[in-house]
């Protein structure tokens, strides 16, 4: 009998010992969130410029984020064009298209592009008014812009529609 009193103090206290160490470690460890990528819009996705006649790799949208901190996804393009202009579309300082365009991407305001264009540095466009007159253009490029160190999370976020 005495040596059955003796296991269950035994057995309450190891009992009491694991709780209080179990208890000690949740404590100890901190519960693991994983970060949400922070996602900003762009800040001018629409931008107009009148082209003087005749103007040569005249500059009428540029578009620049942080580069090495930060990562950019076009989702929106829609631009005028004047027939006779040729239209020069660079992202990160290459072109998009190998030959000069015309009506590139005309999509609406609030339907994404099929194709996703990471980029890292900037988004410009030329046009070289081949005209007398001039000609006033509206280049629409919109988007989202994160962290580097975010660009996986973002293209999955982008791949999935939450973007």
């Amino acid at each position: 009998m005495l040596d059955t009193a003796l296991r269950l103090i035994q057995a309450e206290q190891i009992a009491k010992r694991i709780s209080q160490s179990s208890t000690a470690a949740v404590q100890i460890v901190p519960p693991v969130v994983p970060a949400f990528p922070v996602i900003k819009k762009f800040t001018k996705p629409d931008q107009t410029t009148l082209v003087p006649a005749a103007a040569s790799r005249y500059l009428i949208f540029e578009y620049r984020i942080r580069r090495g901190s930060e990562f950019g996804v076009l989702r929106r393009v829609a631009n005028d064009y004047w027939v006779g202009d040729d239209l020069l579309w660079l992202v990160d300082n290459q072109p998009v298209e190998e030959r000069p365009i015309q009506r590139v991407i005309a999509t609406h305001p609030n339907s994404p592009l099929s194709v996703v264009i990471p980029f890292y540095d900037r988004i410009n466009w030329y046009v070289n008014n081949n005209d007398t007159q001039d000609h006033l253009y509206s280049i629409l490029n919109d988007g989202y812009v994160g962290r580097l160190r975010d660009r996986d999370r973002i293209m999955e976020m982008v791949s999935r529609g939450a973007l």
